[in-house]
């Protein structure tokens, strides 16, 4: 007599987790992780998926307030209408670059096993969720409402993720810090930069090695910037320290970047320069507000001595112009990155161009790939003392291999 029982487990892991997925992420990181090793796969890819959804979510309302700000004129619009639209921008701007900065850290899936982090962002989902729905339904009165205060709970409860990361979970062996450090950069929403990629035009592997070089400027123009922590240690512990630096100063640069911002744009609503002629533009869309869009300027094929090619491509973005400015304050990074090509940053490529590469697979070659990151970071922060105004300079130099991290600093006064 045939049985009727159906072994779950037997099931292919799309069913088991098509299955999984209709129950709450509450359910699934307190039972079904726990059933056994496969059932945690099941659920590890089904709140990675329930993470992932958060981001279209947030990324269309972004462009829906992007398009209303561009379309605003003089004609339809009230002072109140123009700053409510900039606060509900602003807002989606924080929260966007939040989503961005989390994922760049619980996607790093050779340093995030499915036992750890994955499982712990259950209350920042619940969150996202939370604020998007709130946004929907007008909750908050954005001329009353402040920005930083509705983000609160969602920053804090990111930043326990973070501490997670950094001091728990980040294995540097598996998950180096020089492509950790690109993606976490790549998420400032203030930064200019200019970096060259070069890399096989059709590699044969996913882990044919590839080439990064490049500058990151973050200015800080609203003088918030702190100095790192003083590299007394071990060099591990100095670049995990370092890491949580700089994820923690890029958060707090795009809040008070966005916030900063807002004020300026509505200071430029106030000028009757705005309002003298009819159907004028409130908003330029050309605005690095608006549209801080890194762009490839410039690329081309090289065919190299063994007749295989080459792609070169340079990358830049243009931020605000503070060549006035009489003391810059802010960080600079000047970076080398030889690495292979799977864990060099998507961003780096075209559309869908990393995605393909990650699908070939890896060299039967049991010499491992080279790997080397240099980095030479600058920061600038406000000092003043009793005789003279000036910055307090921390430079810091690193050169990462597979074996060892070689980590210095150094502090000075500028004047």
């Amino acid at each position: 007599m045939l049985s009727n029982i159906v072994d779950l487990s037997e099931l292919p892991l799309e069913i088991l987790e098509k299955i999984v997925s209709e129950l709450t992420p509450e359910e699934i990181c307190a039972k079904i992780r726990h059933i056994s090793h496969r059932f945690e796969e099941v659920a590890y890819n089904v709140m990675k998926a329930a993470f992932r959804a958060v981001e279209p979510l947030i990324e269309s309302q972004l462009e829906n307030a992007k398009k209303k700000l561009q379309e605003l004129t003089v004609t339809t619009n009230t002072f109140q209408n123009e700053m409510s639209l900039v606060t509900k921008f602003t807002f989606l701007q924080v929260m966007h670059s939040e989503y961005k900065i989390l994922s760049t850290i619980i996607m790093e899936s050779e340093s995030v096993t499915y036992s750890t982090i994955m499982f712990k962002i259950v209350k920042n989902i619940d969150e996202f969720y939370y604020l998007m729905q709130c946004l929907k339904s007008n909750r908050w009165d954005w001329s009353s409402d402040n920005v930083a205060d509705v983000m609160d709970k969602l920053r804090s409860l990111n930043s326990d993720i973070y501490d997670e990361f950094f001091w728990k979970n980040w294995d540097i062996q598996k998950n180096p810090f020089g492509p950790l450090l690109i993606k976490i950069l790549g998420c400032s929403i203030s930064s200019k930069f200019e970096i060259a990629v070069s890399h096989a035009s059709k590699p044969k592997f996913r882990d044919v090695k590839c080439h990064l070089s490049g500058q990151y400027e973050i200015p800080d123009l609203s003088n918030t910037l702190v100095s790192p922590p003083n590299g007394s240690q071990n060099s591990y512990h100095c670049t995990r320290m370092l890491a949580a630096y700089v994820c923690d100063s890029i958060r707090w640069g795009n809040l008070f970047h966005t916030l900063r911002l807002k004020w300026l744009c509505m200071v430029r609503a106030l000028a009757l320069s705005r309002r003298q002629s009819s159907g004028w533009l409130l908003v330029d869309p050309e605005d690095p507000y608006l549209n801080p869009v890194p762009k490839v300027v410039q690329e081309k094929e090289i065919i190299l001595s063994n007749s295989e090619k080459k792609t070169c491509r340079i990358i830049e973005r243009t931020g605000e112009d503070t060549t006035n400015v009489p003391l810059w304050l802010g960080m600079r990074y000047d970076f080398q990155l030889w690495c292979p090509i799977k864990n060099a940053p998507k961003e780096m490529f075209k559309d869908g161009e990393h995605e393909e590469m990650l699908e070939l697979s890896e060299a039967k070659s049991p010499a491992p790939r080279p790997y080397l990151f240099k980095l030479e970071f600058r920061v600038y922060v406000t000092a003043i003392s009793s005789l003279s105004q000036g910055a307090i300079e921390t430079t810091i130099w690193i050169e990462e291999t597979p074996e060892n991290i070689a980590y210095t600093q150094s502090r000075q006064l500028v004047i």
